[in-house]
């Protein structure tokens, strides 16, 4: 193909351009809708992927013993969860951890607060262990 030959295709593209406005307006509007459109699906995909994976990842379980359950069968409940392959890390936290943790997070800057409630909510955290 030939220079001039270019040069003539793109005259006459102009040119057609300019003759038909409302369908050269049409298609520009066509394309850029289904373009548009085609970037709003790919994007809800890629983020509902990316939800599902991190969902599957951070899938936790709690697990709560009784007052009455003895070292030796939480240990061995530990070492049972901890041979399953589809469990990444088991945690063991005991009353007073609970405790500590609870009272972080929850009272902070409130000693007041902690003491008030520090009997009703001991008598009833149990040990717990948790496992990803």
């Amino acid at each position: 193909m030939r220079i001039s030959t270019l040069g003539y295709v793109g005259k006459q593209g102009v040119k057609n351009i300019g003759r038909n406005k409302m369908f050269s307006i049409a298609s520009i509007a066509t394309m850029s809708a289904c373009i548009f459109l085609f970037g709003l699906f790919f994007s809800i995909v890629l983020n509902l992927q990316h939800f599902v994976k991190t969902a599957e990842e951070g899938v936790a379980i709690t697990v709560f013993f009784d007052e009455d359950a003895t070292e030796s069968q939480i240990e061995e409940i530990g070492k049972e969860l901890r041979s399953r392959d589809d469990v990444l890390k088991v945690e063991y936290v005991s009353e007073d951890d609970a405790w500590n943790s609870f009272k972080e997070e929850y009272f902070g800057d409130n000693p007041e607060l902690q003491m008030d409630l520090r009997m009703t909510i001991r008598l009833q955290a149990p040990a717990v262990m948790r496992f990803i």
